[in-house]
């Protein structure tokens, strides 16, 4: 695999590019492992918690970030049948949607200095 950290920043920037160029674009962005799919037969597993760099962790709270603020906040009522179960489905998704942004910011700041200054700089600057 020979992925940089700059393969992860473009993708971060591609992400908020799209966001600020369709804004009413309904789409979700989703992280795959970060091995080359011609490599998943011979691949190992990609463990989480033990390789993964600053960048790519980034490249995982973008994503997030990207569909709790537009598919939950922004497009979430705007989308499925009608009716009180969408809304009340709707406050769940608002109220939970932002604890896995909370549990990566924790990850990074147990993690190192430069896993925490990834996180700041996309809530600063692709936010």
């Amino acid at each position: 695999n020979d992925e940089q950290p700059e393969d992860s920043w473009d993708t971060i920037r591609l992400i908020t590019e799209l966001e600020h160029e369709q804004p009413d674009s309904m789409f979700t962005a989703t992280a795959l492992t970060f091995v080359p799919i011609g490599l998943l037969e011979k691949s190992d597993f990609f463990n989480i918690g033990n390789e993964m760099t600053p960048a790519q962790l980034g490249v995982l709270y973008k994503t997030w970030q990207h569909n709790f603020k537009y598919g939950i906040q922004k497009f979430m009522t705007k989308t499925g049948a009608k009716g009180p179960q969408r809304y009340f489905f709707n406050a769940i998704a608002r109220s939970l949607g932002g604890i896995p942004l909370g549990a990566m910011e924790r990850y990074a700041r147990h993690k190192s200095k430069e896993h925490e200054h990834v996180i700041e700089t996309i809530k600063a600057k692709y936010w």
